[in-house]
């Protein structure tokens, strides 16, 4: 009967352990998301519980598929700062979890890593369908649109810009390129 007692305490401890652990996970991810929204000026997201149990990012971000052949520049820009804010999280997420960012020179190398523990689906491309480029060290990690016309800048100017063809950066969960300024009103 003892062992039962034993085993069942066990069992709790481990219960409250892995509860307590999924708390902290789910502080980090609001905390993370906050502070990623605010640095770059998100609109909405929120944290879900996951199919495992594990807490989900969900954020505005997501780049619709439908209907975006007659946005704006301006739209397109925005939803595409959206979904590298999304990425930005994730990765952030992912470095709250490990200690240390992926180290990867594609998207695709860590979409695993990403989703579906952090957000359910990754986005893979910009809103004017071009592939998203993501360079990533255990210290930092850049990712990069190339903008509307789908090349690489030769010359990137630094900040923002009204150029819709501008190459628009995110290092680090700040934009160091853009082609608007998204973040003010």
């Amino acid at each position: 009967m003892q062992n039962s007692s034993i085993s069942t305490r066990s069992t709790r401890d481990r219960i409250v352990k892995r509860r307590s652990a999924m708390c902290k996970r789910v502080l980090c991810l609001v905390t993370c998301i906050a502070m990623v929204g605010s640095l770059a000026g998100c609109r909405s997201s929120s944290v879900e519980s996951g199919e495992d149990g594990g807490a989900v990012a969900r954020s505005s971000a997501s780049v619709a598929t439908d209907g975006s052949a007659s946005l704006t520049d301006r739209e397109h820009a925005e939803r595409t700062m959206n979904s590298m804010r999304t990425i930005a999280t994730c990765l952030i997420a992912f470095w709250i979890d490990w200690g240390h960012y992926p180290t990867a020179n594609s998207l695709k190398a860590v979409e695993g890593d990403l989703s579906p523990t952090y957000v359910k689906t990754l986005p893979m491309e910009d809103s004017w369908g071009n592939p998203f480029e993501l360079s990533s060290s255990k210290t930092g990690y850049k990712i990069r649109s190339y903008g509307r016309d789908g090349k690489r800048d030769e010359h990137p100017p630094s900040g923002f810009t009204d150029n819709p063809d501008a190459d628009i950066v995110n290092e680090n969960a700040r934009f160091t390129q853009a082609p608007y300024n998204t973040d003010s009103p």
